[in-house]
């Protein structure tokens, strides 16, 4: 690439930007070898958004050469970890996982709110949600590097915000915890002082920023202090991500090279005339793209469609992903990119399991997660009065742990819990529990020795779920004017009576009765409930009312383990609303509301390789990366593109206030983010899906919501798409019969019309039968 470009770089640092991930990737790969090669061969630092994304360039480039030396790969966040993790371990720092950020800002109201120093925000400073929020504001600003105090001149909620921002401050300092911005200042500081020969990695070499994206002054302190001591740079930044050619063409030295005025001016006829092409120079075009005329060649680069709903949309794109394989497209060169994954990862997951297809879900699957559900269902009995319904449902979830011959289990060790804001260095859900051994030989988990490996009266548990007489939860009453623990024991003892004398009443009858048996099973099964049910239920009973938040975290960390048979991703939750201990008075309902958002569902880890498996995620993880095939669905209003809205706590013209005032400082920093920030952030995101395509791409909308049963429109950025590819403003009802036609999809019959096309034996019978 630097041989045929007629720019090539004389400059330390060079930035490279294109629409094309493929043009910046081949760049990316000749700095590498000219680095890693020859007899000026040299230890290389490489560097992208994220460590996957600079795994596979090194990857294609050791299968090139057979073997690599000397290229350290790391991504952003991994990067900051690795330089300032001596430096975090001798002040005694630990990492803040975002849960634990969002309950050290709970923690921050909370005593502002007690000491009633808060005007503005009062009024909604205790709504559930307000902890959130907070720690979304707080990060802007620790992230944009604006003083705490700045904000007392804001205006409106600014008093307010900065003084819940020198107190969460002052609680991270206390508990010994860093977010990501101190991380990556610290990391900074490293880099830049002496210390910076302890990372076991040199700082001095080449280094290759590849795609890393540098939104704010806390990203920019990291990559200018890395880049600063850099023998060369080479950066790659996708066309559209203004920011960050703006925050990189700041370092000192630095020159920026347009690829589409290199690398490819000699392509540039053949370019204008292919969709693909076109859609990746003209997308967001403030000047009018050239018509691409009658004769432009019909290159089937792009398809654009539209189905009735966002199921039948996935199951088109099964479909055409099977076509496409069909062509020769292996499944590791296709990538689904989701910008709503609350909205299509469970239909895109559904469909592709359908067709046979194998995908690779980069931020995992959320699947339900029987722990945390059962654990809420325990605390929504405690809510209910000991409601046996509530009782019932918990054992059903199959969650019940392994009993001791008495019935009970043993109390359980100290456990560790790890964070979840470092997915480089937290086990995976498939590694083993976090129990210690001896403890887990002793309450029945440990290896073989755990496990039901015969089905028989004597044993309590089969399978996680704990053997009950029929319908026992009838015969407790579920009132709350009759409530407690008495209640459960008295009927217990009523129903165990009862049953006695049922039994005596047939043995004296007919000692041959096959009902005497029956009845026997009940009373076993009955004390396997009464020995276990009665003590969790004295647990439930214990709960407070109302209680400082430490004291719930012990009251639940008590019961997790007593309670489940797989509670460590429960303790792991519990373990990171730890800074909250000293927030008071909680009841029990408010707490059950914080769990159930992070219990419900379960964030299921990808496999540990992506290949021969279709890729699916979000459009920042195209970063650094292409492929073959691209599917970009969702370009319907209000999904592509999301719809943002200020922050509630500092508006916007706060916001540019306190970016003015730094201005005026003498400070040359990157601003707090506005709206219109974000919403130039979603155009780039398309841009980035689009531009990793190397030979053709799927775009597509739902034109039916069928949840709520109501027609969708395309957004507007499907229709910049048509006016790039076309070079006129398309006509709206032109462009939504195009997209219908080109596929069958049918809401009143979910099959194609041949049967060769249908993705699995449903379709295939559905096909069959509507000709017949």
């Amino acid at each position: 690439w630097y041989d045929a470009c007629p720019l090539a770089p004389a400059s330390r640092i060079t930035i490279l930007t294109g629409s094309a991930a493929g043009t910046r990737l081949d760049a990316a790969a000749d700095y590498l070898r000219r680095n890693l090669q020859g007899s000026t061969a040299a230890e290389v630092l490489l560097v992208g958004q994220t460590r996957e994304a600079s795994d596979e360039l090194a990857r294609g480039l050791a299968m090139e050469a057979g073997a690599t030396f000397g290229l350290h790969r790391f991504g952003l966040r991994q990067l900051a970890w690795r330089v300032a993790a001596v430096e975090l371990a001798r002040r005694g720092l630990a990492p803040a996982s975002p849960l634990a950020a969002e309950a050290v800002a709970t923690h921050a109201a909370f005593e502002e709110l007690t000491g009633q120093r808060l005007n503005y925000l009062h009024p909604i400073a205790r709504f559930r949600t307000f902890g959130r929020t907070l720690a979304a504001t707080l990060r802007d600003l620790r992230h944009a590097g604006v003083d705490a105090a700045a904000a007392q001149e804001a205006g409106g909620s600014g008093p307010d915000v900065a003084r819940l921002a020198g107190r969460y401050d002052a609680l991270m300092d206390a508990a010994g915890l860093v977010d990501e911005a101190a991380l990556f200042r610290v990391a900074a500081g490293v880099a830049r002082g002496e210390e910076a020969a302890m990372t076991g990695f040199p700082l001095g070499g080449a280094l290759l920023l590849l795609d890393v994206a540098v939104p704010d002054q806390a990203t920019y302190d990291l990559v200018s202090a890395i880049a600063g001591r850099a023998a060369s740079v080479l950066a790659t930044v996708p066309a559209g991500d203004d920011r960050t050619l703006d925050a990189l063409g700041r370092l000192p030295g630095a020159k920026t090279i347009d690829a589409a005025d290199a690398a490819e001016e000699a392509n540039r006829g053949a370019a204008a005339r292919d969709p693909l092409e076109r859609v990746r120079r003209y997308l967001f075009a403030t000047e009018d793209p050239p018509p691409a005329g009658d004769d432009a060649p019909d290159a089937d680069t792009l398809t654009f469609f539209s189905a009735p709903g966002e199921s039948r949309e996935a199951v088109e794109i099964a479909r055409a992903i099977v076509r496409e394989a069909a062509r020769g497209v292996r499944f590791d060169e296709m990538a689904v990119v989701i910008r709503s994954p609350g909205v299509y990862a469970g239909p895109v997951e559904t469909a592709l399991a359908r067709a046979g297809v194998d995908a690779y879900f980069s931020r995992g699957t959320r699947v339900p997660h029987p722990a945390g559900r059962a654990f809420l269902a325990l605390l929504t009995c405690a809510l209910e009065n000991l409601s046996a319904r509530r009782f019932s449902e918990y054992l059903s979830l199959g969650q019940v742990p392994p009993l001791d011959p008495a019935g009970g289990r043993p109390a359980a060790g100290e456990r560790w819990t790890p964070p979840d804001s470092t997915p480089e260095m937290q086990p995976t859900l498939s590694e083993p529990p976090l129990i210690d051994a001896d403890t887990a030989h002793a309450a029945g988990e440990g290896g073989d020795a755990g496990r039901e490996t015969t089905d028989s009266d004597e044993t309590p548990v089969v399978g996680g779920t704990l053997r009950a007489p029929y319908r026992w939860d009838e015969l407790l009453v579920d009132s709350a004017v009759v409530g407690g623990r008495d209640r459960w024991e008295r009927r217990l003892d009523g129903l165990a009576a009862d049953l006695a004398a049922r039994l005596a009443e047939l043995r004296s009858d007919d000692v041959e009765s096959p009902r005497i048996r029956r009845i026997e099973h009940q009373i076993r099964n009955l004390a396997h409930l009464r020995q276990f049910a009665l003590p969790v239920i004295d647990r439930l009973a214990a709960l407070p009312q109302k209680a400082p938040w430490g004291e719930w975290l012990d009251h639940l960390e008590a019961l997790a383990p007593r309670a489940l048979k797989d509670p460590d991703d429960v303790l792991a939750v519990l373990g990171d609303l730890r800074p909250m201990a000293s927030v008071g008075l909680t009841p029990l309902a408010d707490v059950r509301d914080v769990l159930t958002e992070r219990l419900t569902d379960l964030q299921r880890n990808p496999p540990r390789r992506r290949y021969g498996r279709v890729f699916v995620g979000g459009p920042d993880q195209l970063r650094g990366r292409r492929f073959r095939v691209i599917f970009v669905p969702g370009l319907a209003e209000r999904v592509f593109p999301y719809r943002h809205r200020q922050d509630p706590l500092l508006l916007d013209r706060h916001r540019a206030a306190l970016n003015v005032a730094e201005a005026n400082g003498g400070t040359s920093r990157i601003g707090l983010p506005s709206r219109h920030d974000l919403n130039q952030r979603e155009k780039l995101l398309l841009q980035v899906a689009i531009g990793a395509a190397t030979e053709r791409i799927w775009v597509s909308y739902p034109r039916l919501e069928a949840s709520k049963a109501r027609p969708r429109v395309p957004s507007f950025y499907a229709l910049d798409i048509e006016r790039a590819r076309t070079g006129r403003i398309p006509d709206f009802r032109e462009v939504e019969r195009k997209a219908s036609e080109q596929v069958t999809a049918r809401l009143a019959w979910p099959a194609p019309p041949e049967p060769d096309l249908a993705i699995d034996d449903t379709e295939h019978d559905l096909a069959v039968l509507h000709d017949l």
